[in-house]
């Protein structure tokens, strides 16, 4: 019984997160914490060697895991996080399941259901994080750290139809506030005012500019940050423009 409650304490209640009004819905999050004790046993999280950098290999991809829900390649130089990304008609699936659809509390991190990813000019994918196992978005509380931002830069997307890398212009945890799951602006001003915002919320200054002309992406998984530890919503944020 004490393993399970090491288990991912905290999930993402993301279909939770209504962006009308900015509302927390925390049903879902006391859904997926009963989810949490389904496999107390689970084997550490397993980074594959993944070989996939063209955009035409998405076809045998998705062949060889049986799953159409594949998306893109994320990864970072350098760091563990190299993992192929789903995308279903919901927020909830790939919280709980695998990336071959099996059901798994560690999940597989996903793209938000209401984005395209090859064409929407705000991209949020979510994933997991642990203090117990290994898991692809652990490797995102390095930064807190500056000068592990400052060598990590860069964020690469692969998709279908594209290879995009993308400059990181701020990180922070975010406990109340879930605007920045917004995606629909009235002009650009407002636009602007949202990156600008999310931007001035950083932990360090990156000194990026940014423009309601951007493209960005953000990741998001929980803080295990320890002066966060008394949060029941603690989200940890990088936030990144696109460069090429």
């Amino acid at each position: 019984m004490k393993q399970r409650s090491f288990l991912i304490s905290c999930l993402l209640a993301l279909s939770g997160i209504l962006i009308v009004g900015s509302i927390y819905n925390s049903d879902l999050l006391v859904k997926l914490n009963k989810v949490n004790a389904l496999s107390p046993n689970l084997i550490a999280y397993n980074i594959e060697s993944l070989d996939y950098y063209s955009p035409n290999d998405f076809i045998r991809i998705r062949n060889e895991y049986e799953n159409k829900d594949i998306v893109g390649l994320l990864k970072i130089n350098d760091t563990n996080l190299k993992v192929l990304v789903t995308q279903a008609t919901d927020n909830n699936k790939y919280l709980i399941n695998n990336i071959y659809g099996e059901r798994d509390v560690r999940g597989n991190p996903f793209l938000d259901y209401r984005v395209n990813i090859n064409s929407s000019s705000k991209l949020l994918i979510y994933g997991h994080n642990s203090d117990t196992y290994d898991v692809p978005f652990k490797e995102l509380e390095n930064y807190y750290d500056e000068d592990f931002y400052l060598n990590h830069k860069y964020i690469d997307l692969i998709t279908e139809q594209h290879a995009w890398r993308y400059k990181i212009f701020s990180v922070y945890v975010e406990t109340e506030n879930w605007d920045y799951m917004n995606l629909d602006f009235k002009d650009d001003e407002e636009k602007y005012n949202h990156f600008n915002d999310l931007k001035n919320r950083s932990f360090y200054d990156t000194g990026e500019e940014i423009s309601p002309n951007d493209n960005i992406l953000i990741l998001q998984t929980c803080s295990f940050k320890n002066e966060y530890a008394n949060y029941n919503k603690k989200y940890l944020l990088i936030i990144a423009r696109r460069v090429d």
